[in-house]
């Protein structure tokens, strides 16, 4: 079943979910609670998914970014869908960079360029075992930041995005801080994820608390879902 939705035409859309009886996924009024999602229904792919969001940072520059899942193709052993990322910053400078998905059971796994290998996902991974409060893992990522936390803050999260409200959400925290505790710029950075179910990512939104200057929080960015068309 292919979804459509577009932020000006969300009237439309609710009178279309009101008529045809609750087959909406993302409905308040669907008795979801109980049900144990699964990666897959929080990332779904197939070929011809497309997302638009729109991207803030700290009124830095704004951009938009179109993501669509062109094809299925064979990669390393792995049924991999091949996902293009357009990203057109303050309406002028056009970027382009691809990146494979595949599912390995209860988890996302993304190809690395890099290391030429399948990587697994940090925030989508074993979803259904987690519950709200649960700490995922901790890990090194560079020379210079290192996640302290990656923590589940809730799997039945409402989050308003553009004027559109998503229920059921899977709401990931990470928390990242410089390696080094003597430098001057030393600080904590923090993730927010918001992943509706049989949508995918509808939010991200992202802090810097500057240690050293009385624990001020900035926030830096956030990235919103505008449309998107899922099948």
């Amino acid at each position: 079943m292919k979804t459509e939705f577009f932020v000006p035409s969300f009237f439309i859309f609710l009178v279309i979910v009101v008529i045809i009886g609750g087959c909406g996924n993302n409905s308040p009024a669907s008795n979801q609670d109980s049900y144990i999602y699964s990666t897959e229904d929080y990332f779904p792919l197939e070929v011809g998914n497309t997302w638009i969001f729109e991207s803030y940072h700290n009124e830095v520059f704004q951009s938009t970014v179109n993501e669509i899942i062109t094809s299925l193709d064979t990669l390393s052993s792995y049924e991999a869908y091949k996902t293009i990322f357009t990203t057109i910053r303050n309406s002028e400078d056009t970027s382009s960079t691809v990146i494979y998905y595949a599912f390995k059971g209860d988890t996302l796994l993304w190809y690395s360029d890099y290391y030429n290998e399948w990587v697994m996902s940090s925030n989508l991974y074993n979803i259904s075992e987690f519950q709200a409060g649960d700490t995922m893992h901790s890990s090194v990522t560079d020379d210079s930041m290192q996640i302290n936390l990656q923590t589940v803050m809730g799997k039945n999260a409402t989050v308003e995005v553009m004027g559109q409200n998503y229920y059921y959400c899977l709401w990931i925290r990470s928390e990242y801080t410089d390696n080094e505790p003597l430098n001057m710029d030393y600080y904590y950075e923090t993730y927010d994820y918001y992943y509706s179910p049989g949508i995918g990512e509808v939010l991200r939104r992202w802090y810097r608390m500057d240690v050293i200057d009385g624990d001020s929080t900035i926030m830096l960015g956030e990235r919103k879902l505008k449309s998107f068309e899922v099948y």
